[in-house]
């Protein structure tokens, strides 16, 4: 249902998935529907419910935790998770989640490349720099990221103002100031 492209199959999908996937992590559920940790999340990203999202994603990071399996899957769904984060212009949020990444994943985060990719996004946002962003969004790594997360950050990334650069290009030329008066004799003469 989730993967239609009806809306309403999607949508009705997503009402079904909703009430299941809390009981998911209740006994032994999961053993039976261990496909659930990707196709709810996948569906909600395809139907943008970007908080809902984040939170799937962190009950999974629990999950993984209280089950000491953290690995490449909980590591890359705070890749999502911080993605979706500037997505939503929730800036504020993306250093509390690295810091939730560092005391999940434990030891120094720098050895995981799922960090460095998270730390690359954050100064990327904070410095403005669109491109440095874009260049993230080309590790191959982010082949592995749900593509509708990957879709909509690319699109919002197009969406920003080119900043421009702080130092002044000495080949440019500044436009030369013009006196009004002088202006105004030339158009006369």
């Amino acid at each position: 249902m989730c993967d239609s492209e009806n809306s309403e199959s999607v949508s009705a999908g997503l009402k079904v998935y909703q009430e299941l996937f809390p009981k998911l992590f209740e006994d032994d559920n999961m053993t039976m529907n261990y496909d659930m940790l990707e196709t709810y999340p996948k569906a909600l990203a395809k139907a943008q419910k970007w908080l809902e999202l984040i939170e799937a994603k962190k009950r999974i990071i629990k999950y993984y935790r209280d089950i000491k399996r953290v690995d490449h899957m909980t590591r890359r769904s705070f890749i999502e998770i911080i993605s979706v984060q500037i997505i939503l212009e929730d800036f504020y949020k993306i250093d509390d989640s690295l810091q939730d990444f560092f005391k999940e994943v434990g030891g120094n985060p720098y050895e995981h490349d799922e960090y460095e990719i998270c730390d690359k996004l954050n100064s990327s946002v904070e410095k403005k720099d669109w491109e440095a962003l874009e260049d993230v969004m080309r590790k191959p790594l982010f082949g592995f990221i749900e593509i509708e997360i990957v879709k909509a950050l690319k699109k919002w990334v197009k969406s920003r103002p080119a900043v421009q650069p702080l130092i002044a290009d000495p080949q440019i030329e500044e436009p030369k100031k013009v006196d009004e008066k002088e202006a105004l004799d030339d158009l006369l003469c």
